[in-house]
């Protein structure tokens, strides 16, 4: 399944065999960002892919690391739009154990 996000990420989110949340994709493409945040970007390809069903309830996302790998950003970048899904209520962030999707009933409310 192909990343959403307006043409500006693309790949694959590997989540065969149990939503494993390993990430195929090529960086950002810088010459593309115009007015956007890094981090903005990250985050509208993220929800995109949880309302789209590429990334399902429960789901496990692949390490800050990793997923700054893939997009080719800083983690820091990835750590704040992340965040910023947490704080919607799309992602659940359990310290130590990793970020999951959240429930679509409880964050269709936000």
């Amino acid at each position: 399944m192909a990343l959403a996000g307006a043409g500006l990420v693309s790949g694959v989110w590997g989540l065969g065999g149990g939503g494993d949340g390993d990430v195929e994709a090529e960086g950002l493409d810088l010459a593309e960002v115009g007015a956007r945040l890094l981090w903005q970007q990250v985050y509208d390809d993220i929800l995109n892919d949880i309302r789209s069903a590429v990334l399902a309830t429960d789901d496990r996302l692949p390490s800050e690391f990793d997923m700054a790998e893939q997009y080719g950003v800083s983690r820091d970048v990835i750590r704040r739009a992340k965040e910023e899904l947490a704080s919607q209520g799309w992602l659940i962030v359990l310290q130590g154990r990793g970020t999951f999707v959240a429930n679509p009933e409880q964050s269709s409310q936000s």
